[in-house]
């Protein structure tokens, strides 16, 4: 079972997130792709080696909401290594957030590294460098305190060690394994791959059925065509939007 883990930076400033997101892709030595999901288009391709330039491409004057995406082949923090690990700009309210989501059996480090830990203080430096108040992690969406790793400096119900993989509880809280389970649906995902599909566009995204695959490995996805059908999970990467923005969605899809 594949469990996604959701870092949120809440209301970050719009003028550090080039920055930012050049810090995390080592100036786009770890990128794979990126895609935005607007009513609008990037005017010039994204130089990763300036902080400005990624600024300059998402700065269009608009009171719409938007994503961007960027998909990062690794992320390196400190003591543990991250795989295909995907960056994100979520627009909306005049408000920018900006997560990293990963999927926890992609997260290499020894058995003696405390990860959540690491990964709170690795969120500590990155908020206290780019003037961010609040930030928090857990079981995506990491909105959901019930299943937080932690909430600013602060230890969260959850817990994540290897080999013993997820920690149910700790000694104030309980998370049941139905939440947990439900923590695995998503209902939306990004196609990262379209080679041999005519109804997927690439860095698109899709509603997903959940439930709707008993087959190992593969995903139900509302296509091009508008029904749906199943494709393999790895060509896709699932997220959530906030109940807002995901409203929003679902009643244009209608």
């Amino acid at each position: 079972m594949n469990h996604l883990i959701e870092v949120v930076f809440e209301d970050v400033s719009f003028h550090t997130i080039g920055k930012l997101f050049k810090d995390l892709s080592q100036a786009g030595k770890n990128l794979i792709n990126y895609s935005l999901n607007a009513d609008w288009k990037m005017e010039n391709e994204i130089d990763w080696h300036r902080a400005e330039s990624i600024s300059q491409a998402l700065s269009k004057d608009t009171t719409m909401g938007w994503s961007f995406f960027v998909n990062l082949n690794e992320l390196n923090i400190k003591a543990f290594r991250i795989e295909n690990c995907t960056l994100q700009v979520l627009k909306y309210d005049c408000k920018y957030d900006v997560g990293i989501n990963f999927k926890w059996e992609e997260v290499y480090f020894s058995d003696s590294t405390d990860f959540v830990e690491t990964l709170r203080e690795f969120s500590r430096k990155i908020a206290h460098k780019y003037d961010i108040k609040q930030y928090f992690a857990g079981l995506e969406p990491a909105c959901d305190e019930e299943t937080r790793l932690f909430t600013n400096h602060i230890r969260g119900p959850l817990n994540l060690s290897k080999p013993n993989r997820l920690s149910l509880e700790n000694e104030n809280h309980k998370v049941s394994k139905k939440m947990l389970m439900d923590k695995v649906i998503k209902p939306f995902a990004i196609c990262i791959c379209n080679d041999n599909f005519e109804d997927l566009e690439q860095l698109k995204i899709y509603q997903t059925v959940p439930n709707g695959s008993d087959k190992s490995g593969y995903i139900r996805i509302i296509d091009e065509s508008g029904k749906d059908d199943l494709y393999p999970e790895n060509d896709f990467v699932l997220f959530k939007f906030p109940q807002t923005v995901e409203q929003k969605i679902l009643a244009a899809c209608k």
